[in-house]
């Protein structure tokens, strides 16, 4: 990806030696998990959109109407949780593409 939110490359078993404080940090959100879910279970790249209706999805009634609340969502994703993510090493976020990517194996990513 050209520009990601974390300036710093970080190679995989930089990325998955989180300290303790860290991982809590980090898998506290419910939104945050939802977002490592999606990534783990899909192919580990998707747009900032898609990983909104994920996170929608994995978070609301599949049924009801969520435009809004996807927008809300996407806003929340770029802003807050995605930048974090990013800074720990777990995903790379284009914020000029809205491309998100996995940065590190499935396997490799933190669980509480």
């Amino acid at each position: 990806m050209s520009r990601s939110t974390s300036e710093v490359d970080r190679d995989d078993a930089q990325a998955t030696e989180l300290t303790t404080d860290e991982r809590h940090r980090i898998l506290a959100s419910e939104r945050r998990r939802a977002v490592l879910d999606a990534l783990a279970t899909g192919s580990g790249s998707t747009t900032l959109s898609a990983l909104a209706a994920a996170v929608d999805a994995a978070e609301n009634d599949l049924d009801r109407a969520a435009a809004t609340a996807r927008d809300e969502i996407r806003v929340d994703l770029h802003h807050v949780h995605l930048p974090m993510l990013a800074d720990a090493g777990l995903v790379d976020y284009d914020v000029e593409t809205k491309r998100v990517d996995r940065a590190v194996p499935a396997a490799a990513v933190p669980t509480a």
